[in-house]
């Protein structure tokens, strides 16, 4: 949660839009770095003129454009589909902002680039073949040392001279 001066600088580093039904928020393609959060309403995500997403309160959008600077223009669409009020964060202003401000910011963004890799995964295996069984699963591995206890060279002063043979599995599951 954030405190009462954090709140005070989040309304320095945005602008609240008021969007009305069936404008567009996000154009995929244009070259901008701004994110948000969406406040009200519910909008559809789309990419190559397809529907990936439908999206409401609370959700990020415009997160991949702004945290892959090196990628030229938007991902996706995002189009309003009933009346919005979506928070915009400039990113010049956020560069600027106070660490906990964008300590705040950058857990909300993991946290929905996570939900939505975990869900495109979700979708992406509906359609995959079957994966291959394992017939057994190692979980540890251990190193097995190889002691010689033979007297030591003349030169040198340690009583065993070891050495490792590498990793062995120390258990396997069936």
């Amino acid at each position: 949660a954030f405190e009462r001066v954090a709140l005070w600088e989040i309304l320095r580093i945005t602008q609240w839009l008021h969007i009305d039904e069936g404008s567009l928020i996000l154009q995929e393609g244009k070259e901008e770095r701004t994110f948000g959060v969406l406040l009200e309403g519910e909008v559809e995500v789309s990419v190559n003129g397809r529907a990936v997403a439908r999206l409401g309160e609370g959700e990020v959008l415009g997160e991949m454009a702004f945290l892959d600077a090196r990628q030229r223009g938007r991902s996706a669409t995002v189009l309003a589909l009933r009346p919005c009020v979506y928070m915009e964060v400039n990113p010049h202003a956020y560069e600027l902002a106070s660490e906990e401000c964008k300590q705040h910011f950058q857990e909300l963004l993991v946290g929905a680039l996570t939900r939505r890799l975990r869900d495109a995964s979700g979708r992406l295996s509906q359609d995959a073949p079957e994966a291959t069984v394992p017939r057994r699963l190692t979980r540890e591995l251990e190193l097995v040392p190889e002691i010689d206890l033979d007297p030591p060279s003349p030169g040198h002063e340690s009583a065993a001279n070891s050495s490792f043979t590498g990793l062995r599995s120390s258990r396997a599951i069936s």
